[in-house]
This record gives structure tokens, sequence and C-alpha cells, in this order.
């Protein structure tokens, strides 16, 4: 349950709708479940066995801070890693059509010397 609701909340107070955060919960979710096994048994084993009782409010909550920016940083890989795809994608199309234009003006320029510049008698 912790898992949906941050991502629902997280998606709402972003202004997405409940859709987009569905969305983006199916996406990252196991990422998410496997970034929290890895960090909460170890924090909570070192939690209660090194730190004073006095000190583990903070220390918790410096460590769900801890949480919230790897979650953070794997979701921003993730939206970089889409952006560059996007990217090349884009930059295979700009130069396909650029070969696709560099061919036809070739066709187009031997074109015109054999039909008006050898019967002329002069190549352009």
């Amino acid at each position: 349950l912790y898992v949906l609701a941050f991502y629902m909340v997280t998606g709402l107070l972003q202004g997405k709708s409940l859709e987009e955060s569905f969305v983006r919960l199916r996406a990252m979710y196991c990422d998410t479940v496997t970034t929290y096994l890895m960090i909460w048994p170890a924090a909570m084993f070192g939690l209660f066995w090194a730190v004073p009782e006095a000190r583990r409010i903070v220390t918790l909550a410096c460590l769900a801070f801890v949480e919230k920016a790897v979650y953070s940083l794997i979701e921003l890989s993730r939206q970089n890693d889409r952006e560059v795809v996007v990217s090349v994608d884009v930059r295979i199309d700009e130069a396909q059509n650029a070969a696709g234009s560099a061919v036809s003006s070739v066709a187009s320029e031997k074109g015109t010397l054999a039909i008006g510049g050898l019967r002329d008698g002069h190549v352009p």
C-alpha cells in the first residue's frame, strides 16, 4: 500500500490525472520495490543496533529523505533515457530526410546536365 499511496499522492500533487498516476506506478513499481528492499532492511538493522533511542526519529527521517531522493534519481534517469531515445529517433529521421533531399537534388542535376547542358554545348 505504501508504494501505491506514494505514486498516487505524488502524481496528484504534480497535477497528473489518476490514470497517468497509475501508468507511472506500473512503470516504476518493480524499481521502487527493489530499491525499498535494498534500503530499509539494512537501515532498520543499523537504526536499532547502532543509533541511540533518543536519535532514532531524526535518523529515520534522514533515511526517508534519502529514500525519496533515490526514487527521484530513478525517475530522472528513466526520463533521460526516454529523451535520449526520442532525440536519436529525431536525428535518424532528419538524416534520412537530408539523404533523400540530397539524392533528389543529385538526380535533378544529372537530368539537367543530360538534357540541357549537353544539347547547348556547355556544362552549367
